[in-house]
């Protein structure tokens, strides 16, 4: 009789990928939807954030302030390097389309693939290039109609975006022991104080702050507590495969929120985006499974 033989780390760090994604997914309808600049978006999006972080770090009741005073050197460069990363992504979002900024920012996982296997020497199976082509060719799918209507200078952003994270990805998974939730505080400060000289903090709407809060600790806070959590335990270029949950969601959001029906090709293409991700999920899981030799 055949027995499932996982790995229980695998799986929890896929869970934890899959549900940053799924919140990453919500930045595009709430940068629609916050009737503010983006300076002032960048700035209270990541505040919050680093403010939800900064109270998770105090949760843990693990020595707060030493924490941070024992952070290493890779750990304030990554968190330096994310608070750049977070302005150039509200930047991309806020100075080209929504379909652009997704286009160009699903070329991630074959960015991080590649950093993967020079950097790290991941070796990428046969099974895991699929998924990545027929993943980015979904993506590329929902918004060929639409391409080409944004800036130069937020397509510039998106393209930035997706080479830092992919540097993010690696870096995690290459120095396992950074304490990852006070780089994550620096990094939600980071892109609080870069955005600060151009921002208008209080010129807000009430109906704004709501927005603003969820962005902040659900879309960036809470979602950095779960990836960074999950990027440990899975590899690199997983990791940014299921961030493609984040291209296939974005335009249900929108259908949610404002009542603007997905066309066809979102639909098709974020149903091959997450149709594949589930065959991918599946097929690993067979492969799993291990029959025992007869007695």
């Amino acid at each position: 009789m055949s027995s499932l033989v996982h790995n229980p780390d695998l799986v929890r760090g896929r869970a934890m990928i899959a549900g940053a994604a799924l919140l990453w997914s919500m930045a595009g309808i709430l940068t629609r939807l916050v009737e503010t600049d983006s300076w002032t978006l960048t700035f209270w999006r990541s505040f919050l954030g680093g403010l939800f972080l900064l109270l998770a770090v105090a949760w843990q009741r693990r020595g707060l302030w030493s924490r941070f005073r024992a952070l290493s050197p890779i750990g304030w460069f990554l968190g330096i390097w994310m608070g750049i990363e977070t302005v150039c992504f509200i930047l991309a979002f806020t100075h080209t389309t929504i379909a652009n900024a997704l286009i160009i920012i699903a070329i991630n996982p074959l960015l991080a693939a590649l950093a993967g296997w020079l950097v790290l020497r991941e070796r990428i199976a046969l099974h895991t290039a699929i998924a990545l082509v027929v993943s980015f060719g979904g993506v590329t799918y929902m918004v060929w109609g639409q391409f080409g209507g944004g800036s130069g200078f937020g397509d510039l952003m998106a393209l930035t975006v997706a080479g830092m994270f992919a540097v993010v990805i690696v870096t995690i998974r290459r120095f396992g022991d950074i304490d990852l939730l006070p780089a994550m505080v620096v990094a939600g400060m980071t892109g609080a104080l870069l955005s600060l000289p151009l921002a208008h903090p209080f010129s807000i709407s009430p109906g704004d702050a709501g927005y603003l809060t969820l962005f902040g600790c659900g879309e960036f806070g809470l979602s950095l507590v779960l990836f960074t959590a999950g990027a440990r335990l899975v590899p690199t270029v997983e990791v940014a495969l299921l961030g493609l949950v984040e291209s296939a969601l974005a335009p249900i959001w929108v259908w949610i929120a404002v009542g603007e029906r997905p066309g066809e090709r979102a639909l098709i293409g974020g149903a091959v985006v997450l149709g594949t991700l589930a065959v991918y999920t599946l097929a690993d899981w067979r492969r799993a499974r291990v029959v025992p030799p007869l007695a």
